[in-house]
C-alpha cells in the first residue's frame, strides 16, 4: 500500500542531533521534531499543561519528554502523560525517514490533546 499523503521535508536525518528538539512552524502550527536513537518523533511544540515551547523548555530523558517548566513527563511513543501536572496528552504527528530525509506529515495530527 502506498502513502499518498503529502509530507514536508524538514531536513537530513543527520541534522537532528540525538535528543535535541528542533521546532518548525508550518500551517499555523509549531511542531517539534526529535531523534531518539534510530527513531524520529514529532509532536505539538506547546506543552498541554501551560503554553510554553517544549523545544525551549523540555528535555529528553531516557526516551521520555520532560517539560521542566512544571515537570510534566510524556511518553514520546503515545503522547500520554506519565506524570502531571499536565492532564492532556501531547499532539503527535506522523514522521518518517525517506532516503535520509526527515519527512513530516502536518495535515492532521495522529493524536490530539
Amino acid at each position: 500500500m502506498t502513502d499518498d499523503r503529502v509530507f514536508l521535508d524538514v531536513g537530513n536525518v543527520d541534522s537532528f542531533p540525538e535528543s535535541v528538539m528542533r521546532c518548525f512552524h508550518t500551517r499555523g502550527t509549531y511542531i517539534s521534531v526529535v531523534r531518539v536513537g534510530e527513531r524520529i518523533f514529532a509532536f505539538g511544540d506547546d506543552c498541554p499543561h501551560i503554553d510554553v515551547s517544549l523545544a525551549q523548555n523540555g528535555i529528553i530523558v531516557e526516551g521520555e519528554l520532560l517539560c521542566y517548566r512544571h515537570y510534566s513527563r510524556f511518553d514520546l511513543n503515545t503522547g500520554s502523560v506519565l506524570e502531571g501536572p499536565a492532564e492532556a496528552p501531547l499532539t503527535l504527528y506522523d514522521v518518517k525517514v525517506v532516503d535520509g530525509r526527515v519527512m513530516l506529515y502536518v495535515d492532521a495530527p495522529v493524536t490530539s490533546s
